[in-house]
């Protein structure tokens, strides 16, 4: 008994310390972006922010001096940028929100894909929608005992894989050759078999009814695509768009702008770094003619 018990010992032990790893790790990639820009926004005077999903991510934060915040991040669902969404409008008084509308956002598969463990920083524990039990585990369990997430632990083995080939050369989209082929297997993942989300489209229009309550004017956002992306993509769409122009938001259209340009893009939907820095210059640009419209 006494060895058995050891043996266990020794095992929760080593348990303990991957834990321990792991949440290390994960806290610096995943969680402290989040309470990070939470911090910073404190001091910002912000007159608007940019809620979307990795396709916002080139846009960095190249509109900052014109009072506008990047607040998006890799797989954020609408539940996530409706917890972002109510942290900005409790403590800024905000002129406009722009929400990414893709075609792909409304898809069933994001109602499990997210960052809900991240995003609930955003939203107090006694303002929530969310009942204790789900705070509770969403904000303390499953960031500090990252075994017991699976989003934790797959961000820590790409962690540990990208480290591993680090040396590695990788082609730029431009030099690409079977861009059709890549085209065609990443509309697959966002649009095969699956379904528009009843639960992500409530989130969309309670986000857009929270800015109504306040007066603040909401845009929604298609961000630019691949001509491979778009030609395989077609006509499907799960219809953020008839969401938000169903409550007469503007949506800004930006999927074939750069339909000739494979040297602004990183893969076949993401633009890279000078890609991101020619459409905050469009984006301001828009923005500035939508508010000059509704003032005449």
């Amino acid at each position: 008994m006494k060895k058995y018990l050891q043996k266990l010992f020794s095992f929760f032990l080593g348990v303990m310390a991957i834990n321990i790893l792991v949440t290390f790790v994960v806290d610096g990639l995943y969680y402290e972006p989040y309470t990070k820009m939470i911090r910073e926004s404190k001091d910002q005077n912000i007159k608007g922010i940019i809620l979307a999903d990795s396709h916002g991510l080139p846009l960095k934060q190249n509109l900052s001096d014109k009072g506008i915040v990047n607040v998006s991040w890799g797989s954020d669902s609408y539940e996530d940028m409706d917890n972002k969404l109510q942290f900005y409008l409790d403590h800024h008084d905000l002129e406009y929100v722009i929400i990414s509308a893709d075609n792909h956002l409304l898809s069933n598969y994001r109602e499990n894909l997210n960052n809900l463990e991240a995003s609930i920083n955003y939203v107090n524990a006694y303002e929530t929608d969310y009942n204790f039990i789900d705070y509770a585990y969403h904000k303390y369990v499953k960031r500090y005992f990252s075994l017991v997430s699976p989003k934790n632990r797959d961000i820590f083995l790409a962690r540990l894989k990208s480290f591993l080939k680090k040396n590695l050369v990788r082609k730029s989209w431009e030099e690409k050759e079977d861009k059709l082929a890549r085209g065609e297997r990443r509309v697959r993942i966002h649009f095969e078999n699956l379904r528009k989300s009843a639960v992500l489209s409530d989130d969309l229009s309670r986000m857009i009814e929270r800015c109504e309550a306040k007066g603040v004017k909401v845009f929604g956002i298609k961000y630019p695509l691949t001509s491979a992306y778009i030609r395989a993509m077609d006509t499907a769409n799960f219809g953020a768009d008839s969401v938000m122009e169903a409550h007469d938001c503007r949506i800004l259209d930006f999927q074939k702008v750069f339909m000739k340009r494979n040297d602004l893009f990183s893969d076949e939907d993401h633009l890279n770094p000078e890609g991101g820095k020619l459409f905050s210059d469009m984006i301001t640009n828009n923005l500035l003619d939508s508010r000059l419209s509704m003032n005449k």
